[in-house]
């Protein structure tokens, strides 16, 4: 056998035929053992304008990029990555098990596109011409392998929950991804009264024989699954690379697979859809991405096929989506009906009874003190019964007439709008942050890795070419982005450049910004962050010298800000000490330049915002309670001759406190944030990134929903990044007085805004 170090016989070379689209596919061959741990394969070239009998896999290549795995293709070697490898591994064995989830009811031999075996990725000039057909590859196979790792107990628990929640036992497919959706009320009442006798499944089955049976039935509580697991399944790296992201919005037809488990796209569809609509379990920032993901799915895909496949008989899947959310809505709303129906029966059999026993009914038949203790007996439960009956007759039919009006009125498409996603997610700010966030290991492949996507919903994006300077790649996804989104909030994303022949207004899309501190939940919410001119009409143009024109008024100067906070342990660890000594210092400079030392923080969520980041999951009362209590502490100790030691020992004696201000101070510290201080001081405080200097102004700049940072130098402007004031929401409502004639686009320039708003400027980021 030749080694594909010293040999590259076993790949045959591509046809350069203009017009055809040729590929390499894997054809993985049966083994005679599912244990074997010999891959054997060979590989095979189709034109996929013809040919579509094949399947994608979509998978991380890995961290390392060592090639530690072999499999025999064509009768060599081949060295691959050991999550590829796993991945062929375990679909093989599911192919030829005749598991149905994974072989789509095949008899024939598995074939499987795989890109790191079936690109030369040595060949820049292959790589490139088969990057073209990435959106025709992964929309035309026949099913694409979503390979998300190795399994484990969590994520196998994860992966049965999800296939069932959202009532889909009980539900009838229909379509390739979607249920029928029952609109009987009965039905709902029934799924809401199962809910109810499954959270009795303690106290029922021992006092009944079939009480086990009777609460085994199909809707899971999100309890029956931990936490945990859920996350375990959604942390997954496979969510966060570049490449992946596309593969899932282009696919019509993915499969998740996760060690030996699967689950089809039906099934996480509705399962993650139920989490976010149905119960009181809040989506942890990975299990809002995923959340993100389907909705985005579901608008690519719509977009691909406005006629639908199945035209009038197969709703489009947006539309799907929020009938299916509707009546997961109006399911729970019936078990919340049950749940007081339960609660008022059980009121009114106590009074009953309260009433039968002290002979209230006077002149019944029961005062006959002659009847036996069997007809007393019987005439009390006639009686109960009867109560209770009409009772609960009275709520069901309430219920059904409000529930049959309701489904009369239908919804229109605006409601339809309204209500897709529950959080309204705009989906090209939605895109947008997905390429600001997701990783590459080539950072010309941010680009690059969403082309095929972005070329089927808007933007039109060059061909890859690695020759390119990378400046001019970043500029060409700007400049696009912005044509097709016209919303400057990717200026979010910039500032913080470490490439120095980057222009301040071009995001270096190579950072994380996933360690960011923007909140996407925001972000990706239409008006979310309640932004001042939030989605106007286009105020922005670029100069022959890459000048960003854009248009804003500066509401504020910084005139004082914080130095770099110091990360600590998350203990009390007495080589944190120091560090804990520098946070509390700033912290007390601020406060004493700050309304003269009377601050003290607000509790309210706006502050919150500034000191701590979203995505802590902390209880919000307990939080407002720390905050107020934290800052009581702060301020007593900054007028104190030794403040620093002071606070910390302050801090030290209140656990809540001190686990508060080590939050604060890591956030601040892990995503590059520092707090300042602005002229006027109505606007409060304010967080901003740690190159922010004093005299730099506070912007609010239309299109954009955070007020930018921007320094001075002369005429133009250098752009620092977006701030996080404390005061935000009431300066938007006071500058949206005017935003009627800041959007009239009849206006001439921006000199003819009236006096009551000035300053206002165009100014030029350079």
């Amino acid at each position: 056998m030749q080694n594909i170090d010293m040999a590259k016989d076993w790949l045959p070379p591509l046809p350069r035929t203009p017009d055809c689209k040729f590929i390499r596919i894997l054809k993985i061959a049966k083994p005679e053992d599912s244990s074997d741990q010999e891959i054997v394969c060979s590989i095979e070239i189709i034109n996929i304008s013809q040919d579509t009998d094949f399947t994608a896999l979509s998978y991380v290549w890995g961290v390392s990029p060592s090639l530690t795995k072999t499999i025999r293709c064509n009768g060599s070697i081949v060295y691959v990555g050991t999550n590829c490898w796993s991945a062929l591994w375990h679909l093989r064995n599911g192919y030829y098990s005749d598991d149905p989830s994974v072989s789509g009811g095949s008899r024939d031999i598995m074939t499987i596109w795989v890109d790191s075996i079936c690109i030369n990725q040595q060949d820049l000039k292959e790589k490139e011409s088969q990057l073209k057909l990435m959106a025709d590859i992964y929309s035309l196979a026949r099913q694409v392998y979503v390979w998300l790792g190795e399994g484990t107990t969590e994520s196998d628990a994860a992966m049965g929950y999800l296939s069932k929640a959202g009532f889909q036992e009980a539900l009838v497919e229909t379509g390739e991804h979607q249920y029928e959706i029952p609109r009987r009320n009965l039905f709902r009442l029934r799924q809401a009264w199962k809910i109810c006798t499954y959270q009795m499944k303690g106290i029922l089955p021992p006092l009944w024989k079939h009480g086990t049976e009777l609460l085994s039935i199909y809707f899971p509580s999100h309890m029956l699954c931990d936490p945990a697991a859920l996350r375990d399944i959604c942390s997954r790296t496979w969510a966060s690379r570049i490449w992946t992201f596309q593969e899932i919005l282009l696919s019509p037809r993915p499969l998740l697979c996760c060690g030996t488990k699967t689950l089809s796209w039906r099934s996480f569809i509705h399962g993650i859809t139920f989490l976010a609509v149905a119960t009181s379990y809040t989506l942890s920032p990975v299990e809002y991405r995923w959340r993100n993901i389907v909705t985005l799915w579901a608008y690519v895909q719509d977009s691909c096929e406005p006629q639908n496949i199945s035209g009038s008989q197969q709703l489009r899947f947006q539309t799907y989506l929020c009938d299916y959310e509707l009546f997961v809505d109006r399911t729970m709303a019936a078990y919340a009906l049950c749940k007081v129906t339960i609660a008022c029966l059980v009121l009114l059999t106590i009074c009953f009874c309260v009433a039968f026993s002290t002979g209230l009914w006077e002149g019944s038949i029961l005062l006959n003190v002659n009847r036996s203790t069997e007809a007393w007996i019987t005439e009390f439960i006639l009686g109960l019964s009867l109560v209770l009956v009409l009772a609960s007759i009275m709520v069901v039919s309430l219920y059904t007439i409000m529930s049959s009006i309701d489904f009369a009125l239908g919804l229109d498409d605006n409601e339809r709008e309204g209500l897709l996603g529950r959080v309204n997610i705009d989906v090209r700010d939605a895109i947008i942050y997905e390429i600001a966030t997701r990783k590459a290991t080539n950072p010309k492949d941010k680009s690059f890795g969403l082309r095929a996507i972005l070329s089927k919903i808007g933007p039109q994006l060059d061909h890859p070419n690695y020759d390119k300077d990378l400046r001019q790649i970043y500029h060409e996804l700007f400049v696009r982005l912005l044509d097709w989104s016209e919303s400057l909030n990717l200026l979010l994303f910039c500032g913080s450049s470490t490439i120095s022949t980057l222009p301040s207004w071009m995001p270096n899309w190579a950072i994380d910004y996933d360690q960011s501190w923007i909140n996407h939940k925001a972000l990706t919410s239409q008006g979310g962050f309640g932004g001042v001119f939030f989605r106007t009409p286009s105020h922005w143009s670029l100069t022959d010298n890459e000048e960003l024109v854009v248009r804003g008024v500066h509401v504020g100067r910084i005139s004082r800000c914080c130095g770099k906070f110091h990360e600590t342990s998350t203990t009390d660890h007495v080589s944190d000490e120091q560090s804990h000594l520098h946070n509390i210092s700033m912290i007390h400079g601020l406060m004493r330049s700050y309304r003269d030392g009377e601050w003290t923080p607000t509790t309210k969520l706006d502050c919150h915002r500034i000191l701590l980041h979203w995505e802590r999951n902390k209880d919000p009362k307990q939080d407002r309670q720390r905050l107020k209590e934290w800052g009581r502490m702060m301020r007593r100790t900054s007028i104190m001759p030794d403040a620093s030691m002071s606070a910390l020992a302050y801090l030290r004696s209140n656990t809540e406190c001190f686990e508060f201000h080590i939050d604060m101070c890591n956030d601040l510290a892990r995503r590059g944030r520092t707090l300042f201080l602005t002229e006027p001081s109505t606007l409060g405080i304010g967080n901003g990134p740690t190159n922010i200097q004093v005299d730099d102004l506070v912007t609010l700049v239309v299109g954009v929903s955070k007020p930018l940072i921007l320094q001075t130098h002369g005429t133009r402007y250098r752009l620092k990044g977006f701030a996080e004031m404390e005061y935000e929401s009431s300066l938007a409502l006071k500058v949206q007085i005017d935003r009627r004639v800041l959007m009239d686009q009849s206006i001439g320039g921006w000199e003819d805004f009236g006096a009551e708003m000035q300053p206002r400027y165009k100014m030029v980021i350079y």
